[in-house]
């Protein structure tokens, strides 16, 4: 054996130790980015929550806004608190499909309903001025109290998840 083939082999003796080095470095930094990929996942789930849990008193306001409307048969407030919550109500909606597990798909197509009834309430009010707050709101008004209340449970059980 001359030199040149001691050479040979000590240096795939090196190459395969660096290999086997190097495949250990793959493995710790996939393992790294698996651990960064999760907890940004669960850094945007919980703004995500945390964005809900701020809407979710805006929604019981807009709903107490509406009442008042009612009550002091006042329509621009009644039409500008429709508005308001078609934009709230597609915010919330947009905020809940981004759940990839779609938990929360019934009460998505719930704001959707309830957006496009806001918008048709409110057409309502704008194109005729004989009809009254009360009457012309008054679908619209059941069906947002029970949205509100199916939210609210929802956001309960996002905070419970939260607290683990």
């Amino acid at each position: 054996m001359t030199a040149a083939d001691i050479a040979t082999f000590a240096s795939l003796g090196v190459a395969l130790v660096g290999f086997g080095i190097t495949i250990k470095q793959v493995r710790t930094t996939l393992s790294a980015t698996r651990a960064t990929r999760k907890a940004v996942e669960d850094t945007e789930r919980r703004i995500t929550h945390n964005h809900l849990l701020v809407i979710l008193p805006q929604f019981r306001l807009l709903e107490a806004d509406l009442d008042t409307a009612v009550g002091a048969e006042n329509r621009e407030l009644a039409i500008r608190t429709l508005v308001t919550y078609r934009h709230l109500a597609g915010e919330a909606a947009s905020l809940l499909q981004l759940d990839e597990a779609q938990r929360h798909s019934e009460i998505v197509a719930e704001l959707r309903v309830t957006m496009e009834m806001a918008g048709s309430t409110k057409n309502g009010l704008v194109n005729s001025g004989k009809v009254s707050i009360k009457s012309g709101t008054k679908t619209f008004r059941l069906r947002i109290t029970q949205t509100v209340n199916d939210l609210s449970a929802m956001i309960g059980g996002i905070r419970l998840e939260a607290g683990r």
